[in-house]
């Protein structure tokens, strides 16, 4: 999954550091690296997938059909959450001081691995009854976050000669930030507990095998 997020940011008075150089007037470069902790995440999903019975792979010759895949199946609905984990940032500004301002273009570059993955909630009564009975397992979980940020900042030192200077900016910029997520619903092993077919062998056919998603 994919997300674009537009920003204005105002910072409010810091402390930095400041070096000699730091007051004087010209180009300058800056750059940052640090660790990061990555919040819990809410994950919401939804398809609109053809059930068992219509997947050709699961069912080649169609058995106990009659005509259910003319139409497209009803969304099914899902969502869990995923713990938080933790990651690096490192960040390039490019910028130009002029007395006590500073104008700068910053890139900052974001990633984040996530835990273990976590069990889900169904949304929609078909699938919430199937689960209840024909699937063992169903958990999905966060690989990892790549996120790129670029920022335009106008920053003003307020006590620019001293050891650590407060100073007060204003910036605004996009972001661009992608998720791994890994999706698992696994069958019960026992065929007796398969429910969707009546028929022995494709029961047989189906326990224990998972179908398993994933996407960016």
């Amino acid at each position: 999954m994919r997300g674009r997020l537009f920003a204005l940011a105002v910072v409010m008075i810091l402390t930095a550091y400041a070096s000699e150089s730091a007051a004087q007037t010209g180009v300058y470069l800056q750059m940052d690296m640090g660790a990061t902790m990555a919040p819990q995440l809410r994950v919401e999903g939804s398809d609109n997938d053809w059930s068992t019975k219509c997947d050709l792979l699961n069912n080649p010759n169609q058995i106990e059909v009659a005509g259910g895949c003319d139409t497209a199946p009803p969304r099914a609905m899902w969502g869990n959450e995923v713990d938080g984990g933790s990651g690096m940032l490192a960040a390039l500004a490019f910028g130009y001081r002029a007395g006590r301002f500073r104008f700068e273009g910053e890139y900052a570059h974001r990633t984040a691995t996530y835990g273990e993955a976590s069990p889900v909630r169904i949304g929609d009564e078909v699938t919430r009854a199937k689960a209840d009975q024909e699937l063992e397992a169903v958990d999905s979980r966060i690989d990892g976050l790549l996120g790129h940020s670029f920022f335009a900042n106008v920053t003003f030192d307020i006590a620019p000669n001293a050891g650590y200077t407060p100073w007060v900016g204003l910036g605004a910029g996009m972001s661009s930030v992608s998720v791994d997520y890994f999706n698992r619903w696994k069958r019960n092993d026992n065929p007796d507990l398969i429910s969707t077919f009546e028929d022995p062998a494709m029961k047989a056919r189906l326990a224990g095998t998972p179908t398993i998603a994933g996407g960016r």
